[in-house]
């Protein structure tokens, strides 16, 4: 009798961690300081458009919808960027498919 191994089934287990944390701390620290650089811009923008005399610049109902907008929109883009860089820069394993390669990067960042 003929013995066979399916060779999808068989795992080998790399000697290597699956998490990188110097790609981590890279990527946190890109979405640190690109946060710190949409909100300057924003805080920019915001004495722009208020107005100390009544009745000139935008309402205070605009200004406070406006404002949480934007710190939405910069905490996803901010975490976006972080994560892709978070990604990108994990340690590769060799030796695995490329949609495994392709999941551990994405669950990296």
């Amino acid at each position: 009798m003929e013995k066979t191994i399916d060779l999808r089934t068989s795992v080998t287990e790399l000697p290597t961690s699956g998490v990188s944390w110097a790609a981590i701390a890279a990527g946190a620290l890109a979405a640190l300081a690109l946060t710190l650089v949409l909100l300057w811009f924003g805080t920019g923008m915001g004495f722009s458009v208020v107005s100390p005399w009544s009745d000139s610049g935008v309402s205070a109902t605009t200004f406070k919808i406006g404002t949480g907008l934007y710190l939405v929109v910069v905490a996803m883009i901010s975490s976006a960027i972080g994560g892709h860089i978070a990604g990108r820069l994990r340690t590769p394993w060799y030796g695995i498919h490329s949609n495994e390669t392709y999941f551990r990067d994405t669950a990296q960042g």
